[in-house]
C-alpha cells in the first residue's frame, strides 16, 4: 500500500478556520488530481494515499484527525481500458465512449456489424439503441446480440465522469457512446464494430477521515468539522 508525501498547502490554507483562500483550494484540488493518486478510486493504493495526504493537511490546521475503514460491495472495477472501434475509427475512451455500469464482462474484443434497433435480427450485431432498458437487454440476450451502444452526454469539459458504483453487472455488453456520436451511428449501419469492455465488480475497503477543531460545544458538537469518505 503506497502512502502519500504530504506537501502543504498554498500558504493562505494556514487560515482556513476563518475561511479558506482560492489559491489555497485551487492548491488541494490540483494535489489531489494529480497523477499520485491514480484516481483515487476506493480500494486503491491512490486513494489510501490520498486519505493520508488529507490527514496530515488538516492536522497542520490544527485538526483532531481520525481514520475508520469501511466495506464496499458492488465496486466497479477497470482491468484494463475499454475499446470501442467503428469501422476505421477508434474511439477515445471517457471522451468518445466509456462502460455501462450494467454491462457484461468482455475482456477480449468482440467484433460485430452495426445494426439499428429497428433491424429485423440483432443476432451477432452491435446494436445502437436509446438506452438499456429492460426489454431492450432481455432482446438483447435473447438474440444473441454481440452488445448495445447506449448514448450518454458529457460534462461541461467534454468527459464523460468516472462512476464506480452502479446495478449488478448483466450478461450483455454495453458501452455508453457520446450523444452526438450515437447519432452518428445511423448512418454507419453496417460498418463492423469491435469493442471490450473489461469491467468487473468487487467488494473492497474505504478509508472515511474525520478531522474536528476546538473544543466540543455543549452536547457534544464541535464548532467545526470535516469528514471524506473514499
Amino acid at each position: 500500500m503506497s502512502t502519500a508525501s504530504p506537501r502543504p498547502l498554498a500558504a493562505e490554507a494556514a487560515a482556513a478556520r476563518g475561511g479558506a483562500s482560492a489559491e489555497a483550494m485551487l492548491a488541494t484540488v490540483h494535489e489531489l488530481a494529480s497523477d499520485h493518486y491514480s484516481g483515487r478510486r476506493i480500494g486503491t493504493p491512490g486513494g489510501q494515499a490520498a486519505a493520508l495526504w488529507l490527514a496530515e493537511q488538516l492536522r497542520s490546521l490544527g485538526a483532531a484527525v481520525t481514520l475508520d475503514s469501511f466495506e464496499a460491495s458492488g465496486v466497479k472495477e477497470l482491468q484494463a481500458t475499454p475499446t470501442l472501434t467503428v469501422g476505421h475509427r477508434q474511439l477515445v475512451h471517457r471522451r468518445d465512449f466509456a462502460e455501462h455500469l450494467s454491462s457484461a464482462e468482455v475482456t477480449e474484443p468482440r467484433s460485430g456489424p452495426l445494426s439499428s434497433a429497428d433491424a429485423d435480427s440483432w443476432r451477432g450485431g452491435w446494436i445502437a439503441v436509446t438506452a438499456a432498458d429492460v426489454e431492450t437487454v432481455a432482446r438483447a440476450e435473447a438474440e444473441q446480440a454481440a452488445g448495445l451502444l447506449v448514448r450518454r452526454g458529457v460534462d461541461e469539459a467534454g468527459w464523460m465522469p468516472k462512476m464506480i458504483a452502479g446495478p449488478p453487472m448483466g450478461q450483455v455488453a454495453i458501452l455508453s457512446v457520446r450523444t452526438e456520436l450515437h447519432a452518428e451511428l445511423a448512418g454507419s449501419a453496417g460498418a463492423m464494430v469491435t469493442a471490450s469492455a473489461p469491467m468487473r465488480t468487487v467488494t473492497t475497503t474505504g478509508t472515511n477521515v474525520c478531522g474536528v477543531f476546538g473544543e466540543p460545544l455543549p452536547g457534544g458538537v464541535a464548532d467545526g468539522a470535516f469528514r471524506w469518505g473514499g
